[in-house]
């Protein structure tokens, strides 16, 4: 449909209506006192009884803004920061404003999901419940040029440990509901989807708000390599041990570790300059993987070399059984004992 925004009439009631990159521009196309509470009065009206709006936009406090990154709608340094001064066509918001106006709007269930690196091309969706305990924030790699002025992830920890991540997200995802209803998604804390990978290997995992972790495939490509991942929970890599699933369905379930991750642990020491707790982090690692290994050039298998291609000419120290994807982030120290996650 092409028409000018206050000549579209519709009878048909919507489940979804998403917004992305368009509530910005709101003051450009709704001449009012308050033009974006009454958009979203105005969609309100085309929602089913359980309706929810998808709110996609900026956040103007954004991390990566104060970082060196360019504002996307005016391609300038601190222009949101700066409240878009002399620009009258955008505006973003900061948590608390667009909370204010969600409210005025006369909406009373909402929920928050702050996506990484931005929400143009998310592959983690943290919230509230748990954006200042994990860590995990992805990759900080956005499409448009930026200056570096420092590097997020140092400061992304301290702001965690302020319990403030939240107030300075780059991006928020909104889900905002018609009713006071309960809704599928309220059980979901955290969101991770891996689709930077061969189709094979594309899952996505969820944290549960019933303290379950679930693993499941994107396409059924990817059906195979969840049931590789399930029987890879009986293999020990040194002194480093998988932590204990289940299978329901095609998806993969184990239990949420509370414990820190050994990369919080590691990137912890640095930012409080604890040289001696560092390295002495990394030689527990260094002993725990290579417990129990064997030098061997003989590990160039045809499953190996569709994965990394080439073969050295030198020896390493292997396992029978290893695990491709054992970094810090799925590291755990539970009850002393070096544990797992996610061991493909």
């Amino acid at each position: 449909m092409l028409s000018d925004f206050d000549d579209i009439e519709l009878e048909e009631k919507f489940d979804y209506i998403v917004l992305c990159n368009v509530f910005e521009y709101t003051k450009s196309f709704v001449k009012s006192e308050n033009p974006y509470v009454d958009y979203l009065n105005y969609l309100k009206g085309f929602l089913k009884e359980d309706g929810v709006i998808f709110l996609a936009l900026s956040n103007r406090l954004g991390l990566k803004y104060f970082a060196g990154f360019k504002e996307e709608y005016t391609n300038q340094l601190f222009a949101g920061i700066k409240e878009y001064f002399n620009t009258d066509s955008i505006q973003t918001f900061s948590k608390t404003e667009i909370t204010k106006i969600i409210e005025k709007a006369g909406f009373s269930n909402y929920k928050f999901y702050y996506p990484y690196p931005d929400h143009e091309f998310p592959q983690i969706l943290h919230t509230d419940k748990l954006i200042n305990t994990i860590l995990d924030k992805g990759i900080y790699r956005y499409r448009n040029e930026r200056i570096l002025f420092f590097e997020e992830k140092k400061l992304d920890l301290i702001v965690s440990e302020e319990n403030l991540s939240q107030y300075f997200s780059n991006s928020f995802l909104i889900e905002i509901r018609s009713s006071d209803n309960d809704y599928p998604t309220d059980d979901m804390d955290f969101i991770k989807i891996a689709t930077d990978r061969k189709e094979e290997f594309n899952t996505y995992t969820i944290i549960w708000s019933n303290g379950k972790v679930s693993k499941s495939p994107l396409t059924s490509k990817a059906n195979d390599h969840i049931k590789r991942m399930f029987e890879g929970r009986k293999n020990d890599i040194g002194k480093i041990r998988c932590l204990n699933s289940e299978m329901k369905g095609n998806s993969l379930y184990y239990d949420l570790l509370k414990q820190s991750s050994y990369e919080y642990l590691l990137l912890d020491a640095v930012v409080k300059k604890d040289k001696e707790k560092f390295f002495k982090l990394i030689e527990s690692f260094y002993d725990a993987m290579f417990y129990n290994s064997f030098e061997s050039d003989e590990y160039a298998t045809e499953e190996f070399l569709k994965i990394f291609k080439v073969k050295s000419d030198i020896k390493f120290h292997c396992h029978e059984k290893s695990n491709w994807d054992l970094n810090f982030n799925n590291l755990f120290l539970v009850d002393g004992e070096f544990t797992a996650i996610d061991y493909e």
